[in-house]
């Protein structure tokens, strides 16, 4: 047993599809900083990795109350198709 780390470049490419100051948080230094310091730290080597995969619904609520919806229009697009969508939208 030990700590997992899951991670992936991918997952510091993406784009919030709204503009939300609750959400100013969600950029993708958060992610790469800390993965960063990580390694600098020694401490990756200590974690077990574990393969990047899609959250099933299961996974979210174990770590939000609720599911979290997602609107009709995005359900069904694949996550790079809405990520680039995102970027022509806000630019």
């Amino acid at each position: 047993m030990g700590t997992a780390l899951i991670h992936d470049e991918e997952m510091t490419k993406y784009k919030l599809l709204w503009v939300d100051p609750a959400c100013k948080i969600e950029v993708p230094e958060r992610l790469t900083v800390t993965y960063e310091a990580l390694i600098q730290n020694g401490l990756t080597d200590r974690c077990v990795s574990v393969p990047v995969r899609e959250a099933t619904d299961a996974d979210i609520l174990l770590v939000h109350r609720t599911s979290i919806t997602v609107p009709s229009w995005l359900q069904g697009l694949h996550c790079r198709m809405a990520w680039l969508w995102s970027g022509e939208v806000h630019q």
